[in-house]
Order: C-alpha cells, then structure tokens, then sequence
C-alpha cells in the first residue's frame, strides 16, 4: 500500500524519487492510472537520520469497515479467478496471507494470477475516499521535520494503493520517495522480511553507518524485524500496548514530536 518528483524503476527496485516526466514510465503496466502527485524533489546532501513511514493504518487510521472492504475484495477475486466456492477462498486467502504475508504472493506464485488484473480489480477498486481523508494536521507536523532528515514511505501496498492513500491525505509531497511492493516483480518482498528492508536502504541512499534510522508502523512484526537491524521503532497503536520492540508506542502518527522533540523544528 505516491509524488513534483517521482520515480523511475532502477535495476527492478520499486522506489519512486524521479522528476514528473518519469510518472508515465512507472505506470506502464497501468496505461489507464493517472499518478499525479509528487515527491520533493532533493533528498538532503548529508542526511543526518533517516525516517521510514509505512502507510496503511500508519498515516491514517485503520476503519472496520476499510479492513472488510479490502478482505471482500481480496475474497470476491479468489473465488472467481480460481473458480471457489466462497468458503474456499476465505480459507485460501487465510492460508495464503500467514504463509506469504501478503495473499497476493500466493496468487502470484501458485497460480499464475495477472498482477496488473489483480491490483485492478483489489487495490485500485477499494473505495478509499471513504475511509481515508486529508489531514491538515499531520501534513503540518511532517513538514515540520528537520530538512537534513530523509523521509521515505515504506509499505507492503502496491504502488497505485499506496499514492491513492498519501493524496487522499494530502501528504504527497513531504516525502523524498517510496518502497513499495511491486505486484509485477516475480517473488517480490515485502515486510518483514529482511530484503524489504535492504532494499529501502539502498532506495533511500542509506550509506553512511551510523546514521540512525526511525521507523514507525502499525504491524509490530515488521517493527521487530526492523528493531533487529538496529532501527529506532515507533508502534502506531490505537491501545497503546507497549512491547519490548517498540521504543515508542503512539496512539497517532500526530504524536511524534512529543516523543522525539529534537527531530523537529
């Protein structure tokens, strides 16, 4: 689950932090997608941190009902794509999203789904602007992060999904660029597994160790497999549970500067 600058694809990689003439070229495999946001266009010289956002329940709150929209259609899709009864395909849909972590791997690799049909027909049908609206707020305390800090999204949506989110938000445009999951890629990664990971590094331009690395997600398996590399963890929690491999635990993406004060300005 993007922006004056967006990207191209490089060596198969599945960030986004080229100029505006490159958006047509990441979306040929979605000729009819228009993708009209923008990143910023420099990331700093000499970054001093690095800050990875994912977005889904992330930059705006999970609904009930964005959750059970998304999973009808996940379910509507398998059982006509594979030709399953309803039951089937809730079951697949299960097996496949805890052995995968995302259902549409398995689609992918056992049955030769269409990847560009599936995100058609899944992430692109979901009705976000139900669920997903601009926040004035967040945007201002995002842009209020230090400029030498790089601000990078990191989410396991495709790329159509995921900059649907961040314009409907009205955060576009705060960020250098994206990792997302590229649904065209054979055996694509995705959180947390470790080369999801490796490859923001390397999209971002993180090569300077030493620099830290913030990270805050909802899904506390991916912050563990980020706490494991060293990064500082930020749980977006509505409970506020606490965890050993969460350094922070927030109800609302809002919250950061009361937590981490010297990141802002």
């Amino acid at each position: 689950m993007t922006l004056g600058t967006i990207g191209t694809h490089h060596h198969h990689s599945s960030a986004i932090t080229m100029p505006p003439t490159a958006i047509h070229a990441t979306a040929v495999e979605h000729p009819a997608v228009t993708l009209p946001s923008k990143f910023l266009p420099e990331r700093p010289a000499n970054p001093t941190a690095f800050f990875y956002f994912d977005i889904d329940g992330t930059v705006y709150s999970h609904s009930r009902g964005v959750l059970d929209e998304m999973r009808d259609l996940i379910e509507t899709y398998f059982a006509r794509h594979l030709n399953l009864s309803r039951d089937e395909a809730i079951r697949l849909h299960k097996q496949y999203y805890s052995q995968y972590g995302l259902s549409v791997r398995g689609l992918l690799k056992h049955h030769s789904a269409d990847p560009v049909d599936y995100d058609r027909n899944v992430d692109q049908a979901l009705n976000l602007p139900k669920y997903v609206h601009s926040d004035p707020e967040l945007r201002a305390m995002l842009q209020r992060l230090r400029p030498d800090i790089v601000r990078w999204t990191f989410t396991n949506a495709g790329v159509h999904h995921a900059r649907r989110v961040l314009d409907l938000v009205g955060i576009s445009d705060v960020f250098h660029g994206m990792t997302y999951c590229d649904y065209t890629r054979p055996n694509f990664s995705c959180k947390p597994e470790p080369e999801f990971y490796e490859q923001a590094m390397a999209e971002s331009a993180y090569a300077r160790a030493g620099v830290p690395i913030y990270f805050a997600d909802d899904n506390l398996p991916n912050l563990t497999a980020a706490k494991k590399r060293g990064w500082t963890t930020i749980w977006v929690d509505v409970e506020r549970r606490s965890h050993a491999d969460a350094d922070f635990t927030i109800a609302d993406l809002k919250e950061l500067p009361s937590i981490l004060p010297h990141l802002f300005v």
